[in-house]
């Protein structure tokens, strides 16, 4: 707090009291303190600090030049990769504050749109509050500065580099985590509206709105504005003309869609192109750019799913529109062990929130109970379907108990040798035959992995919270994606964790994001236990015929293990599939141990954690 105080008292002084040292490398004089923190030294001898007080943040005033904004983004932001140091200087100096929003028009270029998405992610990535302050005191801009990112990343936006789709993804996903600033939301919740529902199969709109005539009717009329939109009124014939053409002077033409209701079906799009180039063998900086961006967007469909205002439309378009799970799951990088470890892990996170126990459309959540019958129903209209119009390929399968047809394995074996015709018909009757324009190409094992995946059952929350163990494992602990390592950056790399905000899609969700999160904590806190004492001990391998492993230091309450021996093995209680209780026995040596470190060995009691 005191260097950035004295950071802002200096950026006050005339320009010719700020000594400026020559510049190194590209962008400038960059800051040299030990450790990456930013001191009062690096502030005042950085070529940035020069610019920001002779142009915005000196005593002479604000003087706005495009070709300052174009320079700071060549040189500072992107030729150093949005370095959080370059972007902390600016943050300092209140770039996005005093010369970037009160100056955005909608002609701003793309440096321009670029360096307010920069700075807005580097806000959120210092937590400072009041982030859209300075948005709501230009409502103006601020509709620019959206209308901008939809147009830049939109189907006719500009050319951008995979670094840069990933700082607009990044600022993206912080408005979607922004929806209670009333100068966000309504401009975020237009991208995700009911509009969205036209790459859904045919039908499935109407059965999901069977139980909502309002949104029928809703319904309807999109598609009506769409097929008018979409055609042209043929001109009047000449002649005599009747009394409806009269009345109009010029005849319709087609409205041009908003680029607003198809954005996000463009970026999924874009999305699954991206994901289908990555060659997961390839370790050039193009590829590695391009797994951050499909990282990132996982992280932006998660928080789409987990809050009921952005979910109750788009969870429709991912599940049945888009397959997303499941083609993530088909796709290279997914099936990498090297590479697709933290994709992985996100997209987990995703597949959680998308079957999440909760009606999208009402809001409410689901009980187990409930669950299950949903599941039950969907097992026996695809039987009934099955027996009403494929009696000789599928009687296996409609003639199979509703236990059988849960299991994966099961369902699959009665869809393996059904002919393609059969798969795409019962796929139309069932409203999940993907579109063309979303699965380019259909073939039998395409369809079979779609019906298996729909009707498959699923893990339900509790029992997944129950096979977690009870105190966290080494697998855990020393997992760099679940629990960060100090050395590092946290802000520019995705995180596959719940995130607690105010909205939340249940009480069941809160408690679960609460309880995920305290486990996490208490790894973390053991682990720095561990590693304090393993740095004391100064544990050596030998090598040699001896092996084994020596300790040249000494730790207060460490002793290594003489003997370990697991004695019983409890059988599991009815219901569980883990065991009752897990007996051992560990031997440790307490000849070299001192007398305190003796009596605090010998007073261990039950219920003591080692």
């Amino acid at each position: 707090v005191k260097d950035t105080e004295m950071a802002e008292a200096s950026a006050e002084a005339p320009p010719k009291e700020v000594q400026v040292p020559t510049a190194e490398g590209k962008g400038g004089g960059k800051p040299r303190s030990a450790g990456g923190a930013l001191t009062v030294h690096d502030i005042l001898s950085d070529t940035l600090t020069k610019t920001s007080v002779k142009y915005w943040s000196g005593s002479d005033g604000v003087t706005f030049e495009p070709d300052v904004v174009e320079r700071i983004y060549d040189s500072d932001l992107l030729g150093s990769g949005f370095s959080s140091g370059r972007t902390r200087l600016l943050e300092i100096s209140h770039y996005l504050e005093r010369y970037l929003v009160p100056h955005f028009e909608a002609s701003a270029s793309k440096a321009m749109l670029m360096s307010v998405a920069v700075m807005v992610n580097e806000k959120f990535a210092l937590d400072v509050q009041d982030k859209w302050k300075c948005f709501q005191e230009h409502p103006r801009a601020a509709e620019h500065v959206f209308a901008g990112l939809v147009g830049a990343m939109g189907p006719d936006g500009v050319a951008l580099q995979d670094v840069e789709r990933t700082v607009l993804l990044r600022f993206l996903t912080n408005c979607f985590r922004s929806l209670e600033d009333d100068v966000v939301r309504p401009h975020m919740l237009s991208l995700v509206s009911m509009r969205l529902w036209t790459c859904l199969p045919n039908g499935c709109a109407d059965s999901l709105l069977a139980r909502s005539p309002k949104l029928r009717m809703l319904w309807r009329a999109i598609g009506r504005s769409v097929a008018t939109s979409s055609v042209a009124e043929p001109p009047a014939k000449k002649g005599r003309r009747s009394k409806q053409s009269s009345k109009r002077t010029v005849s319709a033409a087609p409205a041009k869609p908003d680029p607003k209701h198809t954005f996000m079906l463009h970026l999924l799009d874009d999305f699954f192109r991206t994901l289908g180039g990555i060659d997961p063998a390839d370790k050039g900086k193009a590829t590695v750019r391009q797994i951050q961006y499909c990282e990132w967007f996982l992280v932006l469909v998660a928080e789409l799913l987990a809050q009921i205002p952005t979910r109750r439309f788009f969870q429709a378009v991912l599940a049945r529109g888009y397959f997303f799970v499941l083609r993530c799951r088909q796709s290279a990088l997914a099936r990498s062990e090297t590479r697709g470890g933290l994709f992985t892990k996100l997209l987990m996170n995703v597949e959680q929130y998308e079957g999440f126990p909760v009606e999208e459309l009402r809001g409410s959540a689901l009980s187990k109970e409930q669950v299950t019958q949903q599941h039950a129903d969907n097992i026996g209209k695809l039987q009934k379907l099955a027996f009403r119009h494929f009696q000789n390929e599928l009687k296996e399968l409609y003639l199979a108990n509703l236990g059988k047809l849960t299991r994966r394995d099961t369902l699959r074996e009665y869809l393996e040798g059904v002919s393609l015709e059969t798969l795409a018909s019962l796929c139309e009757m069932l409203h999940l035959r993907p579109r063309p324009e979303v699965w380019k190409t259909e073939d039998q094992a395409s369809l079979t992995d779609v019906l298996v995946y729909h009707f498959e059952k699923k893990v339900h929350q509790d029992e997944s919270v129950r096979q977690l163990p009870l105190y966290p494992t080494e697998r855990i602990m020393w997992d760099g994606d679940l629990i960060a390592l100090a050395s590092s950056n946290v802000h520019n790399r995705p995180v596959p964790l719940p995130r607690l905000s105010l909205q939340f899609l249940s009480l069941y969700d809160y408690i679960l994001r609460s309880f995920i999160l305290f486990r996490l904590e208490a790894a973390y806190e053991i682990r720095e236990d561990l590693e304090d004492v393993v740095r004391r001990v100064n544990a050596v391998s030998n090598s040699g015929a001896r092996g084994g492993t020596s300790f040249r230091g000494w730790s207060r309450m460490a002793l290594g293990i003489k003997n370990f021996t697991i004695v019983h093995v409890g059988t599991p209680d009815i219901g569980e599939v883990v065991p009752s209780v897990v007996k051992a026995e560990i031997t440790v040596d307490l000849a070299d141990c001192r007398g305190h470190v003796r009596q605090d060995w010998e007073a261990t009691k039950i219920h003591d954690i080692f």
